[in-house]
């Protein structure tokens, strides 16, 4: 047990002789000549196969990164959004007067008779 105020961590050991034998011990293993290499080349055969995508989409990616499809494709971005835009577009508030009103009273369209 530790006396309160002290950590069991910083303790030292009551027994001299077990800390001089532990001291004085080495351990010592013979290990095989070439076990970092074979621990090493286990560990590589473990690795796992990088995620590859399909050719067709890999030549497709760099086909559109060229100049010329690239802008084609920001083009048609633009317009689609453009056109999405336009269609989403509330077409009941046709004036500024309108949109104003609705703004501060969003029911005020619903009460009018």
């Amino acid at each position: 047990m530790t006396k309160p105020g002290q950590d069991s961590d910083t303790t030292p050991m009551k027994d001299e002789k077990l800390n001089d034998l532990l001291q004085t011990w080495k351990a010592t293993v013979d290990l095989p000549t070439a076990f970092e290499r074979s621990v090493w080349t286990r560990i590589e055969e473990k690795k796992p196969a990088p995620a590859s995508s399909p050719e067709w989409l890999t030549a497709f990616f760099l086909w559109l990164a060229r100049p010329i499809p690239a802008a084609a494709t920001c083009a048609l971005a633009l317009t689609a959004g453009l056109l999405a835009g336009g269609i989403i577009q509330r077409p009941d508030v046709d004036s500024r007067a309108a949109a104003y009103a609705q703004s501060i009273d969003p029911l005020a369209r619903h009460r009018a008779p």
